[in-house]
């Protein structure tokens, strides 16, 4: 599928900023695929008594929101203008080849 061998065939890419940018963030993709994919072979531990809530650790959770902002903000999914150009590069490319296939 074309998905799938998409970064294994990049020179195939015709527009050379979609090319670049998918081989700028191969492995963002790489990364967000292993993630997607459940582990059923983890080990679990199901006891009972393990899944009761316990008591919130109240410091980590306000170093946690001190910090959430921040973190958001230098983030390159919250800027815009990027995440736009880019999303529509890539629906422009696709475009193409579905295009080219007829």
């Amino acid at each position: 599928m074309l998905r799938e061998n998409l970064l294994k065939n990049l020179e195939r890419v015709k527009n050379t900023k979609v090319r670049s940018n998918l081989n700028r963030y191969a492995d963002q993709a790489r990364l967000s695929r292993e993630l997607a994919v459940l582990n059923t072979a983890a080990p679990l531990d199901w006891r009972l008594e393990n899944l009761k809530r316990g008591d919130p650790d109240r410091k980590r959770l306000q170093e946690l929101r001190c910090s959430l902002r921040s973190r958001m903000q230098s983030s390159e999914l919250m800027n815009s203008r990027l995440f736009t150009s880019h999303l529509e590069d890539v629906y422009c490319q696709m475009w193409r080849e579905y295009c080219a296939e007829f």
